[in-house]
């Protein structure tokens, strides 16, 4: 690789994610992300997916920013407030869409694996 492209604070923001990327050489740049996948934007899930997917695919590296450290407290119920605060009901209906009365964090855990597991 020649050069490197970074990418940070993407905050649920899938569309102008995937046009941020469309300025990405994936033959000559090392592609980095700083973390904060989610959170505030409306499309936290899918952009999770899509860095797991360029990780995997490209040899992309995603670190973990403050707001998936935030994330994965709440998975744990510890420092809930602080996610809820910081675009975290965003986030929850990025995964969970409408969620009634329903355990959120067990929803998140058990349907998601994959995705809780690339965000430790």
């Amino acid at each position: 690789m020649d050069n490197v492209f970074v990418v940070g604070d993407i905050h649920g923001c899938y569309e102008e994610l995937i046009e941020l990327l469309q300025h990405w050489d994936k033959n000559h740049d090392q592609l980095i992300f700083l973390g904060d996948y989610i959170d505030r934007g409306k499309d936290s899930r899918k952009v999770v997916e899509l860095v797991q997917r360029l990780v995997h695919e490209h040899g992309a590296i995603a670190l973990k920013g403050n707001h998936e450290d935030m994330f994965m407290n709440w998975l744990n119920e510890w420092q809930t407030e602080r996610f809820i605060r910081n675009g975290g009901k965003e986030t929850i209906h990025s995964f969970l869409g409408t969620s009634d009365e329903i355990d959120e964090r067990r929803a998140i855990a058990e349907t998601f694996p994959q995705i809780i597991h690339f965000l430790k």
